[in-house]
């Protein structure tokens, strides 16, 4: 993928989504004020990154919930 190519439609949708799940986990369980999300093309790849300012500490299945591996399964699902 170059600069100038849109991801696949099934790629765009699973950043959307962890983008936003990314986004909702940040507000609920970090105290962040605030929060940034960047995309960018690199290696013919879209890349995804979130950051914040909250206190940090997530962990794959931390407490039960399905958090960081449910959103690393539905990326594996387009070989994130």
């Amino acid at each position: 993928m170059n600069l100038l190519q849109q991801p696949a439609e099934a790629t765009e949708t699973i950043a959307y989504f962890c983008a936003a799940e990314f986004l909702t986990k940040a507000d609920k369980h970090t105290d962040a004020t605030r929060a940034e999300v960047a995309a960018c093309a690199k290696d013919g790849a879209l890349h995804l990154s979130v950051h914040d300012d909250g206190r940090g500490g997530a962990r794959p299945c931390a407490g039960g919930g399905t958090g960081l591996a449910g959103l690393s399964e539905r990326v594996s699902t387009v070989d994130g």
